[in-house]
């Protein structure tokens, strides 16, 4: 059985390879080969004292670029790929006429087109053989109506989420057997929200990359096309599909504005 983890070096990515390889062998993609040698040695540093016969490869790649996706795709298209997570991603803080416009291009490039990218190509594989699943790692932005403040993220894990809803529902892939969902976490703590440019504090109902990744894995055994992770996050989810659209955006606003300042 194999994996395939984009954003594998760190954050989600990295703690959802550290339990597939329970029973997974694992090709960890990212753009940063240090970071992903490092996620590598840190998962084999995790079992030392189990015996493991899964391997760990770890393969160069910036899915923002179609070319790149598919020379990853080329390389692999021998090899059946059973899991696909799409972790790589990352977002941008500050008011919209202030953020870098080539930062933001390249994040809904990430976030967009990478994942739209690995979907178109590996999705078809596992419709052939009637087996197979993936995981978009989205966030609880995508059910938002926005935020001000981090409008570029929450536009593209809107787009994240209904591209992957569209997709599950689609008939040719409810009728093969082949799984596809989204992870909506709320705040996690990793050092995405540090590289953004805020911070991410425990009392915001924060939960742990490894809590937010047994979630995640539990709600795909259970073939949830929605995982959303946390105690808190499940009890606001409903909130937001009630509540007008300007309080929400409002409360995002000073969600924001405890991170950051705007």
């Amino acid at each position: 059985m194999l994996a395939l983890i984009t954003g594998g070096g760190s954050g989600i990515g990295l703690e959802i390879a550290r339990i597939l390889y329970e029973s997974y062998d694992l090709i960890l993609v990212g753009r940063n080969v240090n970071r992903l040698e490092d996620g590598r040695a840190s998962i084999l540093d995790s079992y030392q004292s189990k015996a493991r016969k899964n391997t760990i490869e770890t393969i160069s790649c910036d899915v923002s670029k179609p070319g790149d996706c598919q020379k990853l795709y080329d390389k692999l298209q021998n090899r059946e790929i059973d899991v696909l997570i799409n972790a790589a991603g990352f977002g941008t803080i500050g008011n919209f006429l202030e953020t870098d416009l080539s930062k933001e291009v390249e994040e809904t490039e990430t976030n967009c087109i990478g994942l739209m990218c690995m979907m178109k190509l590996f999705l078809p594989d596992m419709l052939k053989r009637r087996s197979g699943s993936i995981l978009n790692v989205a966030s609880s932005a995508g059910y938002m109506p926005g935020s001000p403040g981090m409008a570029v993220y929450y536009g593209t894990k809107a787009y994240a989420l209904s591209l992957t809803r569209s997709i599950a529902t689609e008939y040719s892939c409810k009728k093969k057997g082949v799984y596809i969902g989204a992870l909506c976490p709320g705040p996690v703590l990793t050092d995405f929200s540090t590289k953004a440019g805020g911070q991410v504090k425990k009392g915001l109902g924060a939960i742990t990359a490894e809590q937010c990744a047994r979630e995640a894995l539990r709600g795909m055994a259970r073939k949830k096309k929605v995982i959303i992770p946390g105690a808190l996050m499940k009890l606001s989810y409903p909130f937001t599909k009630i509540l007008p659209g300007n309080l929400l955006l409002y409360f995002a606003r000073k969600h924001q504005e405890k991170k950051t300042k705007l």
